[in-house]
């Protein structure tokens, strides 16, 4: 088994300019770890990987693939949360993966034959696609009669979560805020520190207050926690002709809000919960309450 720990560290290490949001390399990590002893498997063969991002997951499933192909859009879209390809390409050559290739494509439309890949793998993407119809039906295309989907895809207890985290940032900045206008004030004044606060600037970032907005494609985070649940997910995967072989959770720590406070913090309890989360991750009802809904699927 691939150290993960070793490689969380060296990633921090070498491409620390590559990570989108403090603690991503441990977060994503741990998941990763935990997926691949879940699923007890030496080799994954010919893998796809759908959104790769900054193309760190991928660096972590290629010693188990024979080839893996990390894909993306091109460029970096802040409505689709894409960094764009570029980011994955330094980190993928920094690490050093001789077996990963990297190519833009949207999940739409994957430039790829019918029945090549032995695992198509895809983490935290489909929900910021409108119709995900679409991109299902080319995961299916694409992959061997014989092969696996690995979807690993948010829950709806990450919208209860995110309520939470919605208001301790409020309160920060609004703290920050408060703070900084009251330390001008003792200041001498100077017209060209003025504190910048703009009322359009507020409602455009609370725009959904008193409730957080949607994370993915969806008119509000209440659709978004009802399209979550897993029942929901199983039901498009069936409506495409794809069946949930097994289904887990990764993590029952909801580290979003544990980094709003320490990576510190999200790492000790990250570790606390490990054991806990690999004896109940895929047990019945348990895995429900996971942050997260990883799925195996087959045609």
């Amino acid at each position: 088994m691939l150290d993960i720990k070793t490689e969380i560290n060296r990633a921090v290490r070498e491409v620390a300019d590559e990570e989108p949001w403090e603690g991503y390399y441990m977060v994503r990590g741990y998941e990763i770890e935990n997926l691949l002893r879940f699923m007890g498997t030496d080799s994954l063969g010919k893998v796809l990987e759908l959104g790769c991002g900054n193309g760190f997951v991928s660096h972590l499933l290629s010693p188990f693939s024979k080839e893996v192909f990390a894909t993306d859009l091109s460029s970096k879209n802040t409505k689709t949360h894409t960094i764009g390809l570029n980011s994955a390409r330094r980190l993928i050559s920094k690490m050093g993966n001789n077996n990963t290739s990297i190519f833009a494509c949207s999940a739409e439309y994957i430039p790829f034959k019918d029945n090549t890949f032995d695992t198509v793998f895809s983490s935290y993407a489909l929900h910021y696609l409108k119709d995900r119809s679409v991109a299902l039906s080319e995961l299916k295309r694409v992959v061997k009669k014989d092969g696996v989907i690995i979807l690993v895809l948010p829950n709806f207890m990450e919208r209860i979560y995110a309520f939470f985290q919605f208001y301790i940032y409020f309160v920060m900045k609004t703290t920050r805020f408060i703070v900084d206008k009251m330390s001008k004030k003792t200041r001498p004044s100077d017209n060209t520190n003025k504190a910048s606060f703009s009322l359009s600037k507020v409602r455009e970032d609370y725009k959904y207050f008193p409730f957080p907005g949607p994370h993915g494609a969806y008119k509000n985070s209440a659709i978004e926690m009802i399209r979550h649940l897993p029942f929901k997910w199983n039901q498009e995967f069936e409506s495409v002709g794809l069946k949930v072989k097994r289904s887990l959770t990764t993590v029952f720590v909801p580290y979003p809000l544990l980094l709003t406070l320490s990576t510190r913090i999200t790492s000790i309890t990250s570790a606390l919960f490990k054991p806990f989360t690999r004896i109940c991750g895929d047990k019945p009802l348990v895995k429900y309450l996971g942050y997260n809904y990883c799925v195996i699927l087959q045609k």
